[in-house]
């Protein structure tokens, strides 16, 4: 019988580090996704706060930008602050005319910007798209790269919704 010393050295010396790097990026991708579902929570809770005090004005997109950070304070999310780069957050608002631009633009259009029927004006347009766009930096930045967020939500504002009920006006 062959006398073999120090292999179980070897194997965990060899094993070890690979053991940690997986579990390290198993818990940074929780981290990831709880940074990301505090997002979205903080962006819904944003988009209802502004539909439901705001009506159609050209202060509904600093309302909303300020109730996005407002929202993003108020809940678990700033637990992670360190992990997102705040300066890079980017709140914004676009507003459209009808449901016929918004399938049109859905279809045609890789960048919401560029299509028809978007502004930024808030008057007499009905649909909402509300956006959040924010990095996040893991804490294992030199294997994982920033990554860039985006989210959006459509929404119909609250002071236009005459428009859509069956032969109603806003008048």
């Amino acid at each position: 019988m062959r006398i073999v010393r120090g292999s179980v050295t070897v194997e965990t010396a060899l094993g070890l580090p690979v053991l940690l790097m997986m579990l390290l990026t198993f818990v940074e991708l929780c981290f990831m996704t709880f940074a990301v579902t505090s997002a979205d929570y903080a962006l819904a809770a944003a988009v209802a706060e502004t539909k439901r005090t705001n009506t159609a004005n050209e202060e509904q997109t600093e309302a909303f930008k300020n109730q996005v950070m407002v929202s993003l304070n108020n809940n678990t999310f700033n637990l992670l602050m360190n992990r997102t780069v705040e300066s890079t957050y980017n709140a914004d608002v676009l507003f459209i005319d009808n449901l016929d631009d918004l399938r049109e633009c859905s279809e045609n259009h890789s960048d919401i910007e560029t299509c028809s029927g978007i502004s930024s004006d808030a008057y007499n347009k009905p649909i909402a798209i509300y956006r959040l766009e924010y990095d996040y930096t893991p804490s294992l930045s030199f294997i994982l790269p920033s990554i860039s967020i985006k989210k959006e939500i459509i929404a119909i504002q609250e002071s236009q919704r005459c428009k859509y009920k069956y032969g109603g006006s806003c008048e």
